[in-house]
């Protein structure tokens, strides 16, 4: 969960685990979209989990318009899948791999 300085919910992560997998979601605040908040609750996720996790990938569900959540996982080299589904894109990342 991302906390303003006043100590107000400003976004938050979500999971659900299946098998060796976890499948991540995450929301943000519209008055604090453009700010990398998001890049850096993912990046911060993935090395916590990286470290220390029994997963072996994340995924991750995007609606196909959604193009700056988009941008935002290839840029924390998530793969993108080839399965589309109701106007979703899927993305993976294999935790094995590390980040930059």
């Amino acid at each position: 969960m991302l906390q303003s300085q006043q100590q107000e919910v400003v976004g938050l992560l979500f999971i659900y685990t299946e098998k060796h997998d976890a499948h991540i979601g995450y929301l943000l605040a519209e008055e604090y979209w453009g700010q990398g908040l998001a890049f850096e609750l993912l990046q911060g996720f993935i090395n916590l989990v990286g470290a220390s996790s029994q997963w072996h990938k994340l995924i991750a569900g995007v609606d196909e318009s959604n193009t700056p959540s988009i941008k935002l996982l290839k840029k924390l080299a998530f793969e993108e899948q080839a399965s589309k589904e109701n106007g979703m894109l899927f993305y993976k990342f294999n935790l094995n791999q590390g980040i930059q």
